[in-house]
């Protein structure tokens, strides 16, 4: 979401607003965790984590539960050399579009969640506990697709 406001960044800007006209002409149901409202909380810059937040409210993101299943999976998603430990957070978000079979978790993070390896491990990881395979994807791929 940061690229909301990530006005350094003006072409991945265009690319997340033009997403999130699509969300709100009612094209896609978005959902979000209790970790994604805390990493917004832990902006900096007072003035973006207040467009962030009314990003947030304007977009009325379904807000996905915490449970055990969660951090099993996220626990998995690190011991299996997914997601490293230091990015934690990365495999928690992973772990919830996992948990609650979402459709398609969409990430500018490409380091440690958009990427082959993640892809291919989670839906592996996935399929062996149970839960069906997710799209793992960037806002620009997701863009037009409903």
């Amino acid at each position: 979401m940061e690229f909301l406001v990530g006005d350094d960044t003006p072409g991945l800007q265009d690319i997340t607003l033009k997403l999130f006209n699509e969300i709100a002409a009612g094209k896609y149901e978005i959902f979000i965790s209790d970790l994604v409202i805390t990493e917004i909380n832990r902006t900096k810059d007072k003035n973006k984590r207040d467009m962030l937040l009314d990003a947030l409210n304007q977009h009325h993101p379904i807000l996905l539960p915490a449970n055990d299943e969660v951090a099993l999976f996220a626990e998995k998603l690190i011991t299996n050399d997914v997601v490293p430990l230091k990015y934690r957070d990365d495999a928690v978000h992973i772990s919830y579009a996992v948990v609650d079979e979402l459709d398609v978790l969409v990430s500018w993070n490409l380091t440690h969640i958009v990427k082959l390896k993640t892809k291919v491990k989670v839906n592996a990881l996935a399929g062996l506990d149970g839960y069906k395979g997710i799209l793992i994807s960037t806002p620009e791929e997701v863009i037009g697709y409903a």
